[in-house]
């Protein structure tokens, strides 16, 4: 039996069974009623289809749902359905009422309609499909019964792409793919310029699994509404590849200018978000689940996410994987993540427009089995560098944050509030190049931190909860932490390059199970170096004498060690902290490497101590100056505190 049944009013039902009825079999129909009940048995309406199988005992394999006609009253031929509609198989019934093969399974009903789409279309001038609209206009009519590749000719499009929950088949395994034909994104355009919030999106995907965007630029060019992908409800594995995406409108826009928008409640579980180009948002990567019903694994790697206020926004998500993403220009914030979480090897590079924390994490709630790992990233910030709220079970390795602006208060590390635990923090460089602190303690249960550099050109190194501290000494004396820490000025490539230029001390760290390489994949030393790179060069040695001429002893050829030397050094920028003064040192001294060929460069420069003989030790453990410095050829520049400073007669070559 074929039947498509319609009511139109109450007492109208699609299929009516009496209670008298003997030995009826009905099943595989489809019991639509647009405003009255489904069905009637034994003298009672029912409403649904599955109150009506339950009552009757029949149709279990029937479905409700709605089908377009070319003409309600004259032509019953099939234009749409919300759902595929087969059938079982009837050997008597071999054809349709046009005549036209039956398929197997059947469509239900007299009309046997086009198959639904399935294999690989192109879209474009010669292709299966002239325009991006009639090919989504097909799936929307026609549904899915496979695998589906649209290959997008090369050209500029104006047109939108919306795929929602209303095409038939989208709830199979079924994957949508749509592509450039050329795999270049560059030769495919697709462009729209929203009015309204209504039509802001280019792509958008409702409750619809298996969608695969690769290798297509994507413009909003709206000015005011300039959203490029919006994903709402269950959009399960999503994959989102190799595309150029770009908004217009990154200062004032918020959700209306996202790149790519999940709406609240949304969930992307199992899906993939690589190798794009993200430009001009106020977002460019906007997620948001829901508390009872966060996404799952869902990755992003690879992107390259520029000029936007916030770069990445994830909140509600369980074990996301966040990895060598590139950011300019904007802050990441993430919140609300659950059982496990890896951050690594990113690199983020705010600007001075951009306000608040470099990489913000509050409420991640990691397990204490897997934990989450922050490792190996650079965190180049203009206000807070890495900043931890109210969260458990982190393991924050390798990282190198510096701050090159932002206000005294400002921290290039900072556990915000008491309810931080379970977090080890170790072989990172924190720095702070503006007036802010290294590392800003809040305070929290169970925290581990040590084998860090803690620097800033602040008068303050950190702070422990509201007590601000100046020195370094003082902030591992009253924290308890960074027994085998750093107080070292690092000088990096350049700007927006934090891969190790130069530092007076080599900074080695503690060995970290797992952690093998560094940001760039280079296998890392043991010890490693900390920070987020492993320098490439070796520590050169040093060995200088120098003579003062106040304390210089012409009869013995030495010095006198008459002055009561401090413990900290007196050259800001290059503070140096010691427990105690040693009887056989003179005074303080800072050596500098100078660029050979800017001698306004300074590379690398170390407080250290000279000696009654002359000779110029490190303060750390009285041997010879060692500098990791690429080697090259530096003038030597030795200063004093009340003596005129002094250069190398020419540059002097340093090698490994």
């Amino acid at each position: 039996m074929y039947n498509l049944g319609y009511g139109s009013s109450d007492g109208n039902t699609a299929i009516s069974i009496s209670d008298v009825a003997t030995n009826i079999v009905s099943d595989y129909n489809n019991l639509f009623s647009l405003n009255g009940d489904v069905g009637k048995a034994n003298a009672t309406y029912w409403h649904t289809l599955a109150e009506f199988q339950n009552a009757s005992g029949t149709d279990a394999n029937s479905y409700s749902a709605e089908v377009t006609f070319e003409n309600d009253t004259t032509d019953l031929h099939i234009t749409g359905y919300s759902e595929l509609l087969f059938g079982t198989p009837l050997a008597s019934v071999p054809t349709d009422i046009d005549g036209e093969i039956r398929r197997n399974p059947p469509f239900i009903g007299a009309d046997e309609p086009p198959p639904p789409l399935s294999g690989t279309y192109t879209i474009g001038i010669g292709g299966d499909y002239p325009t991006i609209s009639e090919a989504v206009n097909d799936i929307k009519r026609l549904g899915i019964g496979g695998d589906i590749t649209f290959n997008i000719l090369d050209g500029s499009y104006n047109a939108q792409i919306n795929l929602d929950n209303g095409i038939p088949g989208s709830s199979s395994s079924y994957i949508i793919t749509f592509q450039s034909n050329s795999g270049d994104p560059n030769n495919v355009l697709i462009s729209h310029s929203a009015t309204s919030t209504d039509n802001n999106f280019v792509f958008r995907i409702d409750n619809v699994n298996n969608v695969k965007i690769k290798n297509l630029s994507l413009a909003a060019t709206g000015t005011t509404y300039s959203r490029v992908i919006q994903l709402i409800n269950r959009t399960n594995n999503l994959e989102l590849a190799g595309n150029i995406l770009n908004g217009t409108n990154p200062d004032n826009a918020f959700y209306d200018g996202a790149i790519i928008l999940a709406n609240e409640n949304s969930n992307l579980d199992n899906s993939i978000i690589s190798n794009n180009v993200i430009n001009n948002g106020f977002y460019g990567i906007w997620v948001r689940s829901s508390e009872g019903d966060s996404t799952i694994n869902l990755e992003l790697s690879s992107n390259t996410i520029t000029n936007s206020r916030i770069s990445i926004y994830l909140h509600y998500l369980d074990s996301p994987d966040i990895i060598e993403n590139s950011v300019v220009g904007g802050r990441i914030t993430i919140s609300n993540i659950y059982n496990s979480l890896n951050f690594e090897k990113n690199e983020i590079y705010t600007d001075n427009s951009t306000t608040g924390s470099g990489v913000s994490f509050s409420g991640v709630l990691c397990n204490a089995i897997s934990k989450g790992r922050i490792v190996n990233n650079f965190i180049q910030s203009s206000g807070l560098g890495l900043r931890f709220t109210g969260s458990e079970n982190l393991e924050v390795f390798f990282n190198t944050v510096q701050n090159y602006a932002g206000s005294d208060t400002d921290a290039s590390f900072e556990l915000s509030g008491v309810d931080n635990d379970g977090i080890t923090i170790q072989n990172n460089i924190l720095q702070n190049k503006a007036s802010g602190y290294a590392f800003d303690f809040g305070g929290g249960n169970n925290i581990i931190s040590d084998y860090n550099n803690l620097f800033t050109n602040g008068d303050f190194i950190g702070k422990f909860g509201t007590q601000e501290i100046a020195t370094f000494e003082d902030y591992k004396t009253q924290t308890g932490t960074e027994t085998n820490s750093y107080n070292e000025n690092v000088t990096f490539a350049s700007a927006t390059d934090l891969h190790i230029s130069a530092v007076g001390t080599p900074l080695l760290g503690t060995q970290i199970a797992g952690i093998t390489t560094d940001f760039d994949g280079d296998l890392r030393n043991n010890p490693p170096f900390i920070g987020a790179d492993e320098p490439s060069f070796q520590t050169s040695t040093l060995t200088l004498n120098i003579f003062l001429e106040g304390p210089y002893n012409s009869g013995s050829n030495n010095m006198n060690s008459t002055l009561s030397v401090p413990t900290s050094s007196p050259f800001t920028g290059y503070t140096k902290v010691v427990n105690s003064v040693p009887t056989n040192v003179v005074d303080w001294i800072l050596v500098k490497l100078v660029d050979e060929n800017d001698q306004t460069n300074v590379i690398a420069g170390q407080s250290a101590f000279l000696l009654e003989d002359g000779s110029i030790v490190s303060a750390d453990d009285l041997t010879s100056l060692k500098f990791t410095v690429t080697p090259a050829s530096y003038y030597i520049v030795v200063e004093h505190r009340n003596h005129l400073s002094v250069m190398s007669n020419g540059a002097i070559t340093l090698t490994n």
